[in-house]
């Protein structure tokens, strides 16, 4: 008499309840999770372990503590003229230099006399798998940046807000990808940003949060002002905390970010974006290795960018060392927004923040 199959069971085995089977499987993930997972680091094989999560014990606190010596401010800059932003002297390097895409900046300068870095991009976009200006330095372990902007239009003078769509300059941590338009790939983007400008309706002012992993990109747009805005980013191991602050105001915590697959510790291309205009592309720029690769006399005649960006600073610093708590931890509802301010600036003191 042949073998009685019973679904669900493995022949030579006997039957397994649907319980006990899915039981068994949440155990071989578990197992699978906490194993060595191989990851290459700069030519080299990188064993790393990945926790399935990290417990805090019962009634933690945000103990104020001071933050390691300050080894990170001499990246900030006040845009004060006389250094050059980029090459021999600049400490700022252009995303699209770098990897060997055409500009998309109509211009750049340090206004010594204002003390201020203006911006001005083509028409472009930080978004998905598609390309915008990007002017960086790379830091590494935890940091706190925090940068001083305005976003205005070229058309219609420097009081207004831009008057074409997605138009914003702000903040960005991106990990390294160092890719040319002959090397390129789609879904290799990792990154975040907080911006300010305009995005849905023209002239009306608003706060941008993007997230994006493997060039999926998630965002929330809030309120803002047509003035100057402070905008910030916290990282503390895997979290990011993104940070605006509005003139006469205090800080506001835009997002709590858990970010595991940035590699702990690693080294991070941090700094300034400004787009405009980035959904405004004709036909043939919609592919985004068409739109990365189009030579800048092309992209010039392309779209409506009105965006000018003025930066007054940009200022660098390591925050307060996490103690006792795991940093995804920072990410639950049990840690209220006062608790993380007073901790990212109760050492120093609130009014400094950013300063």
């Amino acid at each position: 008499m042949p073998p009685v199959r019973v679904p669900g069971s493995v022949a030579g085995m006997p039957h397994t309840p649907p319980p006990v089977r899915a039981a068994a499987a949440l155990a071989a993930a578990a197992a699978l999770a906490l194993l060595p997972v191989v990851a290459p680091a700069q030519g080299a094989r990188r064993v790393v372990t990945v926790a399935l999560y990290t417990p805090t014990p019962p009634g933690p606190t945000l103990a104020c503590a001071a933050p390691p010596a300050d080894d990170l401010s001499h990246l900030g800059d006040e845009f004060a003229g006389g250094a050059p932003l980029v090459g021999a002297g600049g400490r700022w390097k252009w995303f699209h230099e770098e990897n060997g895409w055409p500009s998309m900046v109509r211009r750049a300068e340090i206004d010594a006399r204002a003390g201020q870095l203006v911006l001005e991009p083509a028409q472009s976009g930080w978004f998905a798998d598609y390309h915008a200006p990007f002017l960086y330095q790379t830091i590494a372990g935890d940091f706190d940046v925090t940068a001083r902007v305005r976003a205005t239009s070229v058309a219609a003078g420097d009081t207004a807000m831009p008057r074409a769509l997605w138009s914003l300059v702000g903040l960005m941590a991106r990990v390294p990808r160092p890719v040319t338009p002959q090397t390129w790939q789609p879904r290799g983007e990792n990154w975040l940003f907080v911006t300010t400008g305009t995005a849905e309706a023209p002239g009306v002012p608003v706060f941008e949060t993007k997230s994006t992993v493997n060039s999926g990109s998630n965002l929330k747009l809030r309120p803002a002002r047509a003035d100057w805005m402070e905008l910030r980013v916290v990282r503390l191991r895997e979290v990011f905390v993104l940070l605006t602050r509005m003139p006469g105001e205090g800080w506001r915590v835009r997002e709590r970010l858990l970010r595991r697959d940035v590699p702990w510790g690693g080294p991070l291309q941090v700094g300034l974006v400004a787009y405009s205009d980035g959904t405004n592309a004709p036909p043939e720029h919609r592919d985004p290795l068409a739109h990365n690769a189009a030579p800048a006399a092309e992209r010039a005649a392309v779209g409506n960018p009105d965006l000018r960006a003025r930066v007054d600073w940009v200022r660098v610093r390591r925050p307060p060392v996490l103690q006792g708590v795991a940093p995804d931890w920072l990410v639950d509802h049990e840690v209220s927004e006062a608790a993380l301010l007073a901790f990212l600036d109760g050492c120093r003191g609130g009014a400094a923040a950013g300063r």
